[in-house]
């Protein structure tokens, strides 16, 4: 059985200039698709700034009212407009959650074809459904995105006239730990914020990779085409 996080082999570095084609997806394409998830992600995360910030809200005025000798519940009732505003809010979150997942999996889904001549390691869909897969996901988010990094940088260390920039695969790294960190009582919730930006940087610095490698495809197969 291949190993998935293995360097790739010797017959792609060879072949790759032969194999590599048009690019399955345009630059105006990837960055359509990343503006998509930058603004699903940053409207995720403010909703869920605004959950925190209610249910604190919710919870003080409670306490407050058990402090001061009212009913607890008398002070709910008569805070039935915020109680109801943090439902609402509560299912903007999770919706936003939903899309932003959407749509990040379309961006992984995309990172990996492109990179299809050039890595073994695994193919667009199985980088994208490993994810979803109960604790193999934390392993396989170390394939998905730091395998992918290193991919990258060997591509970049065979084409030198490549004008793509790498995606620094310590930065990408230390994400995914960051992201295992999340998992860890105490230091869960700082963990959390630091992913919150981390992970954003690893998607952009990805994306800015692929988009130059897609524009290395374009010139190749622009210079293969015999001059009229």
């Amino acid at each position: 059985m291949d190993n998935p996080y293995a360097a790739p082999s010797t017959d792609i570095r060879q072949n790759e200039m032969e194999v590599a084609g048009a690019a399955p997806y345009t630059v105006t394409e990837m960055r359509s698709a990343f503006t998509r998830f930058a603004v699903s992600y940053w409207g995720y995360a403010a909703l869920f700034a605004a959950l925190i910030g209610m249910s604190m809200m919710v919870v003080a005025k409670v306490a407050a009212a058990g402090a001061a000798g009212r009913d607890p519940e008398l002070q709910l009732q008569n805070m039935q407009g915020l109680v109801m505003s943090l439902g609402f809010v509560a299912l903007a979150w999770f919706a936003s959650f939903v899309v932003m997942v959407v749509f990040a999996s379309i961006l992984i889904y995309r990172y990996w074809a492109v990179m299809q001549p050039y890595t073994k390691r695994t193919t667009p869909g199985k980088a994208v459904g490993f994810l979803f897969i109960p604790l193999f996901q934390f392993y396989w988010m170390f394939v998905a995105y730091h395998g992918l990094a290193k991919d990258i940088d060997a591509y970049l260390d065979r084409n030198r006239d490549s004008t793509a920039p790498r995606p620094s695969t310590g930065i990408v790294l230390a994400t995914m730990i960051i992201g295992l960190l999340t998992i860890v009582p105490v230091i869960n919730n700082f963990a959390a914020l630091a992913l919150l930006v981390m992970l954003f940087i690893t998607k952009l610095r990805l994306n800015n990779s692929i988009i130059g490698i897609i524009q290395d495809r374009s010139r190749q197969l622009a210079s293969a085409v015999p001059s009229k």
